[in-house]
């Protein structure tokens, strides 16, 4: 009894392939690229929510400078009020030397 080989060709073995494999294929292809979409809309709304988070960090360090200007005013007055006491002292050295010239 002799056996038989059967030798396909490439070309010959593509043909071989079933047309529902192909199909199911480009569906898997097709499902890839909405996953493929889906992760760019999820980049993109992390660089929306970055771009939000940049636009606090600029709002916050507008509040810190805000606070600096309003610590700035407030050392002013402390200057202020310090040469208005001086001032006062002197006014004070005066009224005495007055009354000892009495």
């Amino acid at each position: 009894m002799k056996s038989a080989a059967l030798i396909l060709k490439p070309s010959a073995a593509l043909m071989l392939v079933p047309q529902d494999d192909v199909v199911l294929t480009a569906a898997q292809v097709t499902g890839v690229q909405d996953e493929v979409f889906g992760a760019n809309a999820q980049v993109a709304n992390i660089q929306e929510e970055d771009a939000g988070m940049q636009n606090e960090d600029v709002v916050m360090q507008n509040e810190v400078t805000g606070m600096q200007d309003e610590v700035s005013g407030a050392n002013a007055q402390v200057a202020n009020t310090q040469d208005e006491a001086v001032g006062m002292q002197n006014e004070d050295v005066g009224m005495q030397n007055e009354v000892t010239g009495f």
